[in-house]
């Protein structure tokens, strides 16, 4: 493989099928000069049909909308999931500080396996957790990891304080797309290349039946109010609140192109 000048570029996207009638050539070469990159872009055209030629039928502008939207979704999406990654530690504390047992940390970090040498994420050079890292070395208390471990040590940390409470973890099923999520949007992977691909299902010792799709889409109705005791009543529910989220936010003015935007 080597790599595409712009005009050859735009010659591998034409004969893929891509068309400039909304965006011309001029503007899809600023485009991929100035807002991203040929690799990235190319990869929404999977989620327009392909004939019997192998060509796609879409135009460069509707691959271009894809992105800002996809751009768009990635910082919400990362917003959220690191809403979601402090909350833990949050609740973790305030349970901590109303705890009875003093080794209660301790135990919590036997329980869960985090190990110093596997699960940090910044290196021994990042300057933002250097003073920290010379201050507790190896000897890593429970609070030292809330700031040094991965998103999935603080899933196991809440995860094993609720197991050596004999209590269920709200939400913990959750966790999993919470940190595949995380993962993908800070490495600025597409959310919308390919937005028809099957729903992932659980994982191993859980309902192997239930994509977490729905698993999902029941806890978001659980949080809007509504009891989602159907298909019928889900689907209904799901919908008008799609909708009107779907006027109001995702398709913000700010995103829609015109036939001579850039």
């Amino acid at each position: 493989m080597r790599h595409y000048g712009l005009d050859e570029q735009i010659n591998h996207l034409r004969e893929s099928g891509i068309t400039f009638s909304i965006m011309s050539e001029d503007d899809a070469r600023t485009f991929l000069r100035e807002n991203t990159y040929y690799y990235k872009l190319k990869s929404y055209r999977h989620n327009y049909r392909r004939g019997d030629d192998g060509k796609f039928s879409c135009d460069f502008a509707h691959l271009v909308e894809l992105s800002r939207m996809d751009i768009a979704l990635s910082r919400l999406c990362l917003d959220h999931c690191l809403a979601i990654e402090h909350a833990l530690k949050v609740w973790l504390n305030a349970q901590l500080m109303e705890e009875n047992d003093p080794g209660m940390a301790d135990r919590i970090l036997r329980e869960s396996g985090v190990s110093w040498h596997a699960e940090q994420t910044p290196a021994p050079s990042n300057p933002y957790v250097e003073d920290l890292l010379q201050h507790c070395g190896t000897d890593r208390s429970l609070w030292h990891w809330w700031e040094l471990g991965m998103f999935a040590s603080q899933a196991r940390l809440y995860s094993s304080y609720c197991h050596i409470k004999g209590q269920e973890a709200p939400l913990e099923h959750l966790l999993f797309i919470v940190r595949k999520l995380r993962n993908a949007v800070s490495h600025g992977s597409c959310l919308l290349s390919k937005v028809h691909i099957p729903a992932p299902i659980h994982a191993a010792g859980t309902d192997q039946e239930t994509p977490f799709d729905n698993q999902v889409l029941r806890q978001g109705m659980w949080l809007c109010g509504r009891n989602p005791t159907s298909k019928s009543v889900r689907k209904s529910s799901l919908g008008k609140s799609y909708k009107k989220t779907h006027r109001t936010q995702l398709f913000h003015p700010s995103l829609h192109l015109s036939a001579s935007s850039k």
